[in-house]
């Protein structure tokens, strides 16, 4: 099969499928890390401090609240890239999204001839499956 761009961004997709899952674990462990640091709280009541150190706490706080409204835009885009994908695999034949999984997503080694046992079809026909899946999936996640 020649495969065309618009077939090669979209295995990228699905190639890039599970580190987008580890990239959201991520930024929600540094969203919490940001909560913990932000959450202790400064009161200057009966404590005298200079324009200096409040002004560079204040700072500091500001900065963790950007940094957080950052880190939870982008595990925005990443959850929707996540549903997207699954949501285009969920509508593929079960045969289609066995071969995509296997071959582009756990990305073990699958063989034409390993595919077509696990299936029970002939190794021409992962190849027809592969093909139509690719298509599929491409429609889907417009890419």
């Amino acid at each position: 099969m020649k495969t065309t761009p618009e077939e090669k961004a979209a295995i990228k997709e699905l190639k890039n499928l599970p580190y987008l899952k580890i990239k959201a674990e991520n930024l929600q462990a540094k969203i919490f890390a940001l909560d913990e640091i932000s959450n202790g709280g400064v009161s200057y009541d009966g404590i005298k401090v200079d324009s200096g150190f409040r002004n560079s706490v204040e700072t500091n706080l500001i900065a963790h609240i950007n940094d957080k409204e950052k880190l939870e835009q982008e595990l925005k885009t990443t959850k929707a890239n996540i549903e997207i994908i699954e949501r285009a695999l969920e509508s593929l034949t079960a045969d289609e999204k066995t071969v995509l999984t296997m071959m582009y997503i756990d990305r073990q080694y699958y063989s034409y001839d390993k595919l077509a046992a696990e299936l029970n079809v002939g190794v021409s026909k992962v190849y027809e499956i592969r093909t139509s899946a690719i298509r599929a999936f491409k429609k889907m996640i417009s890419v």
